[in-house]
């Protein structure tokens, strides 16, 4: 069996264990790290803070320039999370990577609204 595995670049626990078992030749295949990361790569920040948005919109009325500041400082994704789990902590458990926000953000690539003039890699 051959084995991909892709994993952000911001995830330095996932790539010191995926770097450790390759060394160990534990598997057969290749990895990627992605740098940016997947958030960053495929959205732009008005698409992050407007996905972020949809989730925290209802018990954050008003907050909206909060975010945008969030987003606009933000580096990678798992900062963009950390921030705006400090900013929003009633949607904390919602703003972790993991699989939730994964299918999180491919509904958004899929369903979401994009820049216009822009085009998804």
């Amino acid at each position: 069996m051959f084995t991909v595995v892709l994993i952000d670049g911001d995830r330095s626990d996932y790539v010191a264990v995926v770097r450790r078992a390759a060394q160990e030749d534990v598997f057969c295949g290749e990895f990627l790290i992605s740098s940016p990361d997947f958030e960053f790569a495929h959205l732009s920040r008005t698409e992050l803070e407007e996905m972020i948005w949809q989730l925290v919109s209802e018990s954050y009325p008003g907050q909206r320039d909060v975010l945008r500041n969030i987003v606009q400082g933000a580096t990678n994704g798992e900062k963009l999370l950390q921030a705006a789990r400090e900013a929003f902590p009633e949607h904390s458990d919602a703003l972790r990577k993991g699989t939730a926000w994964g299918r999180r953000l491919m509904e958004f690539v899929l369903n979401g609204p994009q820049d216009a003039g822009t085009e998804r890699p």
